[in-house]
């Protein structure tokens, strides 16, 4: 007779136990941090190497517009697109750029693209740089992601006309990073122009252009920035970097300006701190490459 044998009646196990649950959650953490140290700092550094092309492409597109037009964009400029109503130094604007701009006529146009030829426009530095890098943009009443840079007209009397032929734009705009924001914080987006951003900051915050002739009082050309001055070499505040040219700055990996001022970089990081400043830390500009401080 051979014995009966016995067989183990285990049940299968349900699931995992509270202890392999905490294992899993601590490797998932670790595996995170990780991540994040290695990197999300690549990351930064790879956009950062975007925003150093960026101002290099723009600083040549500037530098095409003035071989063109013989000056470079001014950073405040208010667009009347009834064409009537110039002031004397908007007209005087536009004459630098174009002579034989007829203001005997009105010659209507939409600058913006929203589909109505009514509106004042008073860009900032940002806007104008859009502007007259790219010219009036295509209309699109309904989308304005459709409404995108088309150049100017090589008519000399009525330059903001479309169709015929065009020159610019002067450069070549990534158009999902020419955004429109109410700058004037007044709830409509009919007074205002395209801006083109940085890669850094989420949605991206606009590269800030300042003209030569803005730096003492660049309230205007900062307008929507929250910057109070441009950047200056000395505690007087009156040798500014780039004196006879422009600024070109972007916020940053943390979207937020700061309010300018005195910038040395062999000081700068033991300068830029408090709440004021610190957020200066890491905007780049065309006088200084890399972050303004460490």
């Amino acid at each position: 007779m051979q014995p009966s044998s016995t067989h183990s009646t285990n049940s299968p196990r349900s699931g995992f136990t509270l202890i392999e649950l905490l294992v899993a959650i601590t490797i998932v953490i670790l595996l995170m941090g990780i991540f994040y140290v290695a990197v999300i700092p690549v990351l930064t550094t790879g956009k950062e190497s975007q925003v150093q092309s960026d101002l290099t492409s723009l600083g040549a597109s500037l530098g095409n517009f003035k071989m063109e037009f013989h000056d470079l964009p001014p950073s405040t400029f208010t667009l009347r697109e009834s064409d009537t109503g110039w002031t004397n130094s908007e007209r005087a604007v536009l004459r630098r750029f174009w002579p034989n701009y007829d203001f005997s006529t009105a010659n209507a146009f939409d600058a913006n693209g929203n589909g109505n030829s009514t509106d004042e426009i008073t860009m900032n530095g940002a806007e104008c740089m859009t502007f007259f890098l790219g010219g009036i943009l295509t209309v699109d009443a309904t989308d304005e992601g459709n409404r995108v840079p088309s150049g100017f007209s090589k008519n000399p009397a009525a330059p903001f006309s479309t169709g015929g032929t065009r020159v610019g734009p002067f450069f070549e705009f990534n158009v999902d990073r020419l955004v429109l924001l109410d700058t004037d914080s007044d709830s409509s987006k009919d007074d205002e122009f395209k801006m083109y951003t940085d890669p850094l900051s989420g949605g991206g915050q606009p590269y800030m252009y300042i003209h030569n002739d803005d730096y003492v009082n660049p309230t205007s050309a900062l307008s929507g920035s929250g910057m109070t001055k441009v950047y200056s070499q000395n505690t007087a505040e009156d040798v500014f970097w780039n004196a006879q040219t422009y600024q070109l700055i972007s916020a940053g990996s943390d979207g937020v300006y700061g309010t300018g001022g005195v910038f040395d970089p062999n000081t700068a990081d033991s300068d830029l701190v408090g709440s004021a400043r610190d957020p200066e830390r890491d905007n780049m500009t065309n006088f200084n490459r890399a972050r303004l401080a460490p």
